[in-house]
């Protein structure tokens, strides 16, 4: 996990009053221990399902462990309550690439680089996929 997602995941909630899973879960996160991040975040999704947040540092730490096909159900409810992070987006390019669904992939890095132009990974995917499609030509010595 970068250092982005993992000073993201920790953001807390826009709650006055967060409960104890919220800072147990972030706290394991921030450790690096996802699998135990993972029950208290699903608790959270139960006691707030209306938080982009929630869903977000959920599909992220999945998305850490790997578990894609687990990871991108989670995702979505973030986008779809209005959460425009760039790094969810990337997230979500990411399961989109491993999952083989390349259609979608071009619109979820665009709207990466357009949300944070300086976040750097969504624009070397986005040059990847121009060299595979034989649209950039690199010279002979690199």
């Amino acid at each position: 996990m970068s250092m982005d997602e993992q000073s993201s995941i920790s953001m807390s909630l826009p709650e006055p009053n967060s409960e104890p899973p919220w800072h147990q879960a972030n706290d394991l996160a921030a450790q690096d221990d996802l699998l135990d991040a993972i029950p208290p975040y699903l608790e959270i999704t139960d006691l707030w399902p209306d938080q982009p947040m929630v869903w977000r540092n959920l599909g992220i730490a999945l998305g850490g462990l790997h578990c894609v096909r687990e990871a991108r159900p989670c995702l979505q409810p973030a986008l779809d309550l209005g959460f425009d992070n760039p790094h969810v987006h990337y997230q979500v390019v990411q399961m989109q690439e491993y999952l083989g669904q390349p259609n979608a992939i071009a619109q979820s890095i665009l709207t990466a680089t357009e949300l944070d132009p300086g976040f750097l990974d969504p624009w070397y995917c986005l040059a990847n996929i121009h060299l595979q499609c034989g649209e950039i030509n690199l010279p002979n010595n690199i």
